[in-house]
């Protein structure tokens, strides 16, 4: 609990992902040596090719769907946040000078609204820099 069970709850699952990932290239490895293909590129077709097409296009959907539930929940986590700074008057914040009480669902729109352009860019080096204020944020917000 508080700060020791936070830091050692990440070190486990960062551990844990870890290991993970390279099971998962120990296994892409193997399974083009054995079929003689070049290495699967995704869950999917690493399934399909280990385990055969039923349980692949169940591997498609199982992640289809976790991608969803995570990117539909971050969604309504950004609105609920910006619709509670919108709504508090106390602190004077950013958010309620700009656009002040504003419902969730509406911030849940715009948030949308601001990823879907951003989800095209094929390109991830565009946010490299935007990356780094994130987390430069973060461990002010922390300090």
């Amino acid at each position: 609990e508080g700060v020791l069970g936070g830091t050692l709850a990440m070190t486990m699952c960062g551990l844990l992902a870890a290991i993970t990932m390279q099971s998962i290239n120990r296994s892409r490895f193997t399974v083009s040596r054995i079929e003689n293909v070049e290495p699967p590129t995704s869950y999917v077709a690493l399934t399909e090719l280990a385990l055969g097409g039923n349980v692949s296009k169940l591997v498609f959907t199982l992640t289809l769907a976790a991608s969803l539930g995570v990117c539909s929940t971050y969604i309504v986590f950004v609105g609920q946040t910006l619709a509670s700074l919108s709504a508090d008057e106390v602190s004077n914040n950013v958010v309620h000078m700009i656009a002040p009480n504003v419902d969730e669902r509406t911030w849940e729109i715009i948030t949308a609204g601001t990823v879907y352009p951003l989800s095209l860019i094929r390109n991830y080096g565009v946010f490299a820099f935007t990356s780094a204020l994130g987390v430069t944020a973060v461990l002010g917000g922390i300090a």
